[in-house]
Parts: C-alpha cells; structure tokens; sequence
C-alpha cells in the first residue's frame, strides 16, 4: 500500500494480489464515510466534557432529569454506525480507508483510554478504604467501567477487522499475521500495538506511530517505577512492622524476666 493520507489517496495499477494496492485501492479524496469515525471520536471526548461543564445530571430520580444520559446516549449510536460503517466500507471502500479510519480512532483514543485507566485503577484502590461496603462497591464500580471501556474499544476494532479481512482477502497479509491481529483487536494496549505494527508495514503514518509508541513507552515506565514504589513501601512497612513486634517481644521477655527475678529474691 502506498503513502496515503486522509484526503491524499492516490491509485496504483498493480492488483491486490501483489499486496501493494489493487481494486480497492483507486478511491482518491477525502470519503463521506470518514466522517462517522471523526464524530464517534469527538463524541467520546466532549460528551464527558458538555456533561462536567454545565453539570447535567445522569438520572436525577428526584427532578427526572436525564440530560446526561441523553446525551451519552450519542456515542453509543454512533459506535453502532462505526461498525456498519466499517462493514461497508469493505465492501465499497479502499483498504487505505480502512487503515486509516483504524488509525484515526487507535491513536485518537490513546489519551481517553489513560485517563480511562487511571478512573479503573482509583475505583480499585478505592476498595483499600476502610468502609466496610467499599470493599464491594471499588471492585463493582472498576470492572463496570472497564467492561464499558473494552465495548467502546471492540467498535474502534472495527475498521483494524475489517481491513484484516480485506488485506487478507487481497493476499496482502499472511494468514498468521492476520489471525493472530485479529485476536489482539480484542485485548487493550494490544490492539494499539497491533495498529502500530500493520500501519508501519505498510509504510504509512511513520511519525505518529512514533509519537504513540513514545506516550505508550513513558506510561510503561511510569508504572514500571509506580510497581517499584509499592513493592518497597509495601516491605519497608513489613518490616518495620516486624521490627517493631521483635522489640515489643522482646520488652515482654525482659519484664517477665525481671518480674520472675524479683519474685525470686523477694523469696
């Protein structure tokens, strides 16, 4: 496949045979179809923000407000229509379409899936807090938003399967690398890594699967050294709690000692 942008396509005579480009690949220009991707994106990223800034309720069963929920009822259709989109657009697209609607939503969505993240790993700590029904609702609340994270990342996946398929199809991809990207389309982090490794494979959007590997690579660190942090807070407190359990001990011997011993000489 050539070096194609969003509105940068450009045709090749060779057939997809050859994996390079092919009957699908003559679409040139920018493609209505793109735009369901870039609204599911922007969706994502201000319907939490409209719902923070004129703090519209979620379900107040007191007023019967649902403003927000209306509200957040618009990605969800329009995940619906990224998943129509990108089965059509198989059909009727190119596959640089595919790739790049995949790219689009793998990359744009990196900077909502870590803070999507960090919210999953406070719900989770939550659960340390001693209140006796945080031990249920941290654990509850953590794998709902990650079960609702892992849904909205399988409608992103969409584009990635469906230009699998169609790569497959044209013999452009071998049928291990194929399956085995189909499978990490299912799995967080994975399925960006994925997208990195097919997008520079086809030579295309160098510079912003750097930028993501970059970002992907300080987040490893930065929770490489977090580990590290909790591993030796973590033994400095056994131990210092082990410590001070071997001096109490050790005082109790002593004045049990002391007491026998003088229970003695009184005698």
């Amino acid at each position: 496949m050539g070096r194609i942008g969003l509105g940068t396509e450009r045709t090749y005579p060779h057939t997809e045979r050859t994996g390079t480009a092919g009957p699908g690949m003559e679409r040139t220009g920018f493609r209505p179809l793109y735009m369901v991707p870039i609204l599911y994106l922007a969706s994502l990223y201000a319907c939490p923000i409209l719902i923070m800034a004129f703090d519209l309720e979620i379900v107040n069963y007191d007023t019967g407000d649902s403003s927000g929920l209306l509200l957040l009822q618009i990605p969800v259709v329009l995940a619906i229509a990224n998943i129509v989109a990108a089965t059509v657009g198989r059909r009727t697209e190119s596959r640089a379409f595919l790739l790049n609607s995949a790219v689009l939503l793998k990359y744009g969505l990196v900077p909502f899936f870590l803070l999507g993240g960090l919210l999953v790993a406070l719900a989770a700590l939550s659960s340390l807090i001693p209140v006796p029904f945080m031990i249920f609702v941290g654990p509850t609340i953590a794998m709902s938003f990650s079960f609702i994270g892992w849904l909205l990342m399988l409608s992103g996946s969409a584009y990635s399967l469906a230009y699998l398929k169609a790569s497959r199809r044209a013999g452009a991809l071998p049928a291990t690398l194929a399956t085995l990207s189909t499978v990490l389309q299912f799995f967080f982090v994975a399925d960006v890594i994925d997208v990195m490794v097919l997008t520079w494979r086809e030579g295309r959007w160098r510079k912003a699967t750097v930028a993501v590997a970059i970002v992907i690579g300080l987040v490893a660190l930065a929770l490489l050294a977090g580990l590290v942090w909790v591993i030796v807070t973590v033994t400095s407190s056994a131990a210092a709690s082990s410590a001070g359990s071997s001096v109490a001990v050790a005082s109790a011997a002593s004045s049990a000692a002391y007491a026998v011993t003088h229970a003695v000489v009184s005698a």
